[in-house]
């Protein structure tokens, strides 16, 4: 079994070498015979939905937890929620907000933002940071509901 460390060292790996960032947060946490399905899925997620909006680790990192503790019976279908809050709760206070274009501070779906070169670097940090802060809370999450 992977440390959080490891996780996220090959998340930060898996966005290095082109994965969105929901798309290298979930991979962490899929069975590898499911992974070519789950980056299809999560593919859509980067750079806030494609539109600045909640930032593509979070979206991963829910997804993550969706996939490990949510369940498809309607009747338990609540057991995702407080997982969920806590996840985005504990993200915002890490990353100051959810949203990707407050946290990088460009919309990085307009090219000619993405390019600029402030853009890039504050992207590298930024992104590294907020891929390796979604994998370790989700980690603690689950190792926590394993625990209960």
């Amino acid at each position: 079994m992977q440390t959080t460390f490891e996780k996220q060292q090959n998340a930060e790996t898996a966005h290095n070498a082109g994965l969105n960032c929901a798309q290298s947060v979930l991979k962490q946490f899929v069975d590898p015979n499911k992974l070519e399905e789950m980056l299809k899925i999560s593919s859509g997620f980067g750079g806030g939905m494609k539109i600045g909006s909640v930032c593509g680790a979070l979206s991963g990192g829910i997804m993550a937890l969706g996939l490990k503790l949510a369940s498809t019976d309607p009747a338990l279908k609540k057991l995702i929620d407080e997982p969920v809050k806590e996840l985005i709760g504990r993200f915002a206070e890490t990353m100051g907000h959810t949203d990707c274009l407050t946290i990088i501070g460009y919309n990085v779906n307009i090219p000619e933002q993405r390019e600029l070169p402030a853009c890039k670097e504050i992207m590298k940090e930024k992104c590294k940071l907020a891929i390796a802060t979604a994998v370790q809370i989700v980690d603690e999450i689950l190792a926590a509901k394993a625990a209960e």
